[in-house]
């Protein structure tokens, strides 16, 4: 996908709008938040979105992130500087063995 643009958008009077990061047995660290700040700050932009989600899908093989790591490694992000408006983002988590979700503010 090019920079800037979003991964899916769902159009209409309220859209919505997704990001995916996969974490597969090469990159670990793929879901992680540091690593998904670009993907967070192009979501809580889209101020006019009913729905904002970064999906994180576990294909890794390995144990499944515990909540309170991920969210936790998500705190550490922090929101866009400049410009206006911001909303917060849903982060979902989805591995074979579990799925969870939070969300991530950016004002936070």
């Amino acid at each position: 996908m090019a920079a800037g643009r979003l991964d899916f958008r769902f159009s209409g009077m309220s859209p919505t709008v997704f990001e995916v990061a996969v974490r597969d047995p090469y990159n670990q660290i793929q879901v992680y938040g540091p690593g998904n700040r670009t993907e967070l700050h192009k979501l809580c932009r889209e101020v006019k979105a009913s729905f904002r989600a970064l999906l994180l899908i576990d294909l890794s093989g390995e144990k499944p992130i515990s909540k309170a790591n991920l969210e936790a490694s998500y705190d550490k992000v922090r929101g866009p500087v400049g410009g206006s408006g911001r909303s917060a983002v849903r982060v979902i988590y989805i591995h074979p063995k579990l799925a969870y979700d939070f969300l991530w503010r950016p004002w936070m």
